[in-house]
């Protein structure tokens, strides 16, 4: 198992030690024209500037397939700790929750796996949910199972997962793990500068379009979003729902 960190403009990054300090590798995937920046990281340059996130994550899962790695973490830079939900409370845990994470997902058909929001996963009710609900930021990736590529536009990660389940099994999420995170949109780096051009809105209306009937925009507090009906989308194609 490796931990892949897709990075641009954080070189002050602290992420990678949440999995160090655990013994999982961690590698930094950025820019050429950052690479000095992250000098003192572990780093893998993806070969070309300013190509979107989705460029970034797909040449991660390429850069895993040709290392024959099966398990791959990815990651966002900002995330600060991981944890489970105990009798309804929140516990800050290290990233060893991988470990019991890859033990369950080894068993199981899925292709991607993925955990809760902090802010959510107190008030989960299933341990677990399958095809059901979206997850973003961190996910455990069985890499050799993967046979679709990342869209290159805002959302990239959530439109993985609903083709996954076009392509693949599809997903489980560990609604009882959790990571925490700032607000999105509101970290300097990675995606910052694509929110505040409002480039989310254009990806918006491709999304809306792409999967007509399975998604809708929604106004949130100061953007507007994407719901996603993943469980009429998973039906769609045949696939199990919990």
């Amino acid at each position: 198992m490796i931990a892949c960190i897709p990075s641009k403009g954080r070189p002050n990054t602290s992420t990678h030690k949440l999995f160090e300090s655990v013994g999982i590798d961690t590698i930094h995937f950025v820019e050429p024209q950052d690479l000095d920046l992250y000098k003192n990281k572990k780093s893998i340059s993806i070969e070309k500037n300013d190509m979107g996130v989705g460029y970034a994550r797909q040449y991660i899962i390429d850069y895993c397939k040709k290392k024959e790695i099966v398990w791959s973490i990815m990651c966002d830079d900002d995330i600060n700790s991981f944890g489970y939900v105990k009798d309804g409370k929140c516990i800050k845990k290290d990233a060893s929750i991988f470990f019991d994470m890859i033990k369950i997902a080894s068993k199981l058909p899925f292709e991607m796996y993925g955990m809760s929001f902090r802010q959510y996963a107190w008030s989960e009710n299933k341990k677990y949910s399958i095809n059901s609900k979206v997850f973003t930021a961190v996910s455990l990736i069985n890499i050799p199972k993967i046979k679709w590529k990342y869209e290159n536009t805002f959302k990239e990660d959530i439109q993985f997962l609903m083709d996954g389940i076009k392509f693949g099994n599809g997903q489980l999420k560990f609604n009882h793990f959790f990571f925490n995170c700032p607000p999105i949109g509101t970290n300097k780096g990675g995606c910052f500068d694509g929110y505040v051009n409002k480039e989310d809105e254009k990806s918006i209306i491709a999304i809306v379009n792409k999967y007509k009937g399975y998604t809708k925009v929604v106004n949130k507090k100061d953007r507007r979003d994407v719901k996603w009906d993943v469980s009429k989308w998973a039906l769609k194609h045949k696939r199990k729902t919990l």
